[in-house]
């Protein structure tokens, strides 16, 4: 059970608790991945030049959704499932995080995407509410 690579198998061995639900990305140079399993408080950077691996739990109450790398990989972009909506965190690679944008309501969307020149960060939101009505003798 667990995250396997296709060639030699050098995908560290604490990252196989992601099993089906591994999600990912790849860094803009190409040179790291970072490898997540939804709702989890963790993830691992792959690197695809000396193929070593490192876990890093993200600090406070975090439940990732996405993972999105800055340009200069130093930090990511994250969104973060809550009790009353979701948040759009900048977490960096010890770990720490940061609030940027929070979002409440039920069927949140919130994401964001980081310029390839790091100064920037797009961001796009919507939230749902909705109503039950029952009729009774109509």
């Amino acid at each position: 059970m667990g995250c396997r690579s296709a060639g030699n198998g050098w995908i560290d061995e604490r990252v196989n608790e992601c099993v089906n639900e591994c999600a990912w990305d790849l860094s803009l140079d190409g040179t790291q991945i970072v490898l997540y399993s939804q709702f989890a408080s963790w993830f691992a950077i792959l690197s695809l030049q000396d193929k070593r691996t490192r876990r890093i739990d993200a600090k406070g109450d975090i439940h990732l959704r996405t993972m999105t790398w800055s340009a200069l990989r130093t930090w990511l972009l994250c969104r973060d499932a809550t009790e009353m909506g979701a948040q759009l965190l900048y977490l960096d690679l010890r770990g720490k995080t940061h609030v940027l944008e929070e979002c409440s309501g039920n069927n949140v969307f919130l994401l964001g995407r980081p310029s390839p020149d790091g100064r920037h960060i797009a961001i796009q939101t919507s939230a749902k509410s909705s109503n039950m009505w029952m009729i009774e003798n109509f």
